[in-house]
């Protein structure tokens, strides 16, 4: 019987710890979502991020489609993942975003530079223009601009 109370006690324990410690968890993270289409860039991004002050982004997902001419296959679209986002901020008043790839020696170290940058319109509502800049791989660089929307939660 003693036993059995034991094993009872931690249960509830468990339980009240784990009722606890839901709220927070939900309550520690958010999302950020962007997109842009016209005739330059078909873009569209989204992440969760951590708000315990660590700054830490994850499940980081979308796709650049530039509509550059001469530009290689996999430059001219791919995935956005950690490694092709090397900046990234937001805040109450703004989402930037610096997404790049470069291609290989093949390519002669063709890039896409894609920089994303807006302002709040109101609360978790943000708009702003990007500025995709192109090199070639024949060396010459072709940069185009646009408008973007982000919102967050």
């Amino acid at each position: 019987m003693r036993r059995e109370n034991k094993v009872t006690r931690v249960a509830a324990f468990l339980a009240g710890l784990g009722l606890m410690l839901t709220p927070l968890s939900a309550s520690a993270s958010g999302g950020v979502w962007c997109e842009a289409k016209d005739e330059n860039l078909a873009f569209d991004f989204s992440a969760g991020f951590s708000r315990d002050g660590a700054g830490w982004w994850f499940g980081i997902q979308g796709n650049v489609v530039s509509k550059v001419d001469r530009l290689p296959a996999d430059l001219a679209k791919f995935a956005i993942t950690s490694e092709t986002i090397p900046e990234r901020w937001l805040d109450r008043d703004s989402v930037r975003l610096q997404i790049e790839k470069t291609g290989d020696e093949r390519q002669n170290f063709a890039s896409v530079r894609l920089t994303v940058s807006t302002v709040a319109l109101e609360e978790a509502a943000y708009k702003g223009a990007y500025l995709l800049d192109v090199r070639l791989p024949d060396g010459s660089e072709v940069t185009r601009d646009g408008i973007v929307s982000c919102s967050a939660e």
